[in-house]
Protein backbone atom coordinates (compact mmCIF):
# COMPACT_ATOMS: atom_id res chain seq x y z
CA UNK A 1 0.00 0.00 0.00
CA UNK A 2 1.36 3.44 -0.89
CA UNK A 3 0.32 6.56 1.01
CA UNK A 4 2.02 9.03 -1.29
CA UNK A 5 4.12 8.06 -4.29
CA UNK A 6 7.54 9.64 -4.67
CA UNK A 7 10.63 8.44 -6.46
CA UNK A 8 12.24 7.19 -3.20
CA UNK A 9 9.12 5.35 -2.00
CA UNK A 10 9.52 6.95 1.45
CA UNK A 11 5.87 6.46 2.37
CA UNK A 12 5.34 2.99 0.98
CA UNK A 13 3.93 0.55 3.54
CA UNK A 14 4.70 -3.11 2.99
CA UNK A 15 2.51 -5.39 5.07
CA UNK A 16 4.72 -8.47 4.75
CA UNK A 17 8.22 -7.00 4.95
CA UNK A 18 10.16 -10.24 4.79
CA UNK A 19 7.82 -11.66 2.11
CA UNK A 20 7.26 -15.02 3.79
CA UNK A 21 3.45 -14.84 3.33
CA UNK A 22 2.90 -14.51 7.08
CA UNK A 23 2.70 -11.63 9.51
CA UNK A 24 5.41 -12.14 12.11
CA UNK A 25 7.18 -10.24 14.87
CA UNK A 26 9.75 -8.91 12.41
CA UNK A 27 6.93 -7.40 10.35
CA UNK A 28 5.52 -5.70 13.45
CA UNK A 29 8.94 -4.26 14.27
CA UNK A 30 9.24 -2.92 10.72
CA UNK A 31 5.81 -1.25 11.09
CA UNK A 32 6.89 0.37 14.37
CA UNK A 33 10.11 1.57 12.76
CA UNK A 34 8.12 2.99 9.84
CA UNK A 35 5.82 4.86 12.25
CA UNK A 36 8.75 6.15 14.32
CA UNK A 37 10.57 7.55 11.27
CA UNK A 38 7.38 9.04 9.78
CA UNK A 39 8.18 12.66 10.82
CA UNK A 40 11.63 12.44 9.20
CA UNK A 41 10.15 10.86 6.09
CA UNK A 42 7.58 13.64 5.74
CA UNK A 43 10.24 16.31 6.34
CA UNK A 44 12.60 14.93 3.72
CA UNK A 45 9.69 14.49 1.33
CA UNK A 46 8.69 18.15 1.79
CA UNK A 47 12.26 19.36 1.31
CA UNK A 48 12.79 17.04 -1.65
CA UNK A 49 9.88 18.77 -3.42
CA UNK A 50 12.06 21.88 -3.67
CA UNK A 51 14.78 20.75 -6.06
CA UNK A 52 17.05 23.71 -5.28
CA UNK A 53 16.97 23.09 -1.54
CA UNK A 54 17.34 19.34 -1.93
CA UNK A 55 20.39 19.82 -4.14
CA UNK A 56 21.87 22.28 -1.62
CA UNK A 57 21.29 19.85 1.28
CA UNK A 58 22.49 16.91 -0.86
CA UNK A 59 19.40 14.81 -0.16
CA UNK A 60 19.15 11.27 -1.41
CA UNK A 61 16.69 8.44 -0.81
CA UNK A 62 18.41 7.37 2.43
CA UNK A 63 18.27 10.83 4.00
CA UNK A 64 16.30 10.82 7.23
CA UNK A 65 16.62 7.10 7.91
CA UNK A 66 19.78 7.16 10.03
CA UNK A 67 20.75 8.79 13.35
CA UNK A 68 19.77 12.31 12.20
CA UNK A 69 16.31 11.14 11.22
CA UNK A 70 16.03 9.18 14.46
CA UNK A 71 16.83 12.27 16.53
CA UNK A 72 14.50 14.47 14.49
CA UNK A 73 11.65 11.95 14.69
CA UNK A 74 12.20 11.47 18.42
CA UNK A 75 11.97 15.20 19.06
CA UNK A 76 8.83 15.50 16.94
CA UNK A 77 7.15 12.55 18.71
CA UNK A 78 8.09 14.00 22.12
CA UNK A 79 6.52 17.31 21.14
CA UNK A 80 3.38 15.60 19.84
CA UNK A 81 2.95 13.44 22.95
CA UNK A 82 3.77 16.42 25.19
CA UNK A 83 1.06 18.50 23.55
CA UNK A 84 -1.43 15.64 23.78
CA UNK A 85 -0.69 15.15 27.47
CA UNK A 86 -1.04 18.89 28.14
CA UNK A 87 -4.41 19.02 26.37
CA UNK A 88 -5.57 15.80 27.99
CA UNK A 89 -4.46 16.93 31.44
CA UNK A 90 -6.07 20.34 30.99
CA UNK A 91 -9.39 18.84 29.90
CA UNK A 92 -9.45 16.34 32.77
CA UNK A 93 -8.62 19.11 35.26
CA UNK A 94 -11.54 21.16 33.91
CA UNK A 95 -13.89 18.19 34.29
CA UNK A 96 -12.82 17.64 37.91
CA UNK A 97 -13.04 21.37 38.72
CA UNK A 98 -16.36 21.83 36.97
CA UNK A 99 -17.97 18.77 38.54
CA UNK A 100 -17.25 19.90 42.10
CA UNK A 101 -18.92 23.27 41.69
CA UNK A 102 -22.66 23.75 41.98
Amino acid sequence: MVIFADHCQRLEIVVDTNRDSRISVSDLLEWLQFLYYLPARFATLAIDRSSTLSKFLDLNCDTGMHWGGAIFSGVVWLLIFGLISMVWGDSSARKRGGAGRS
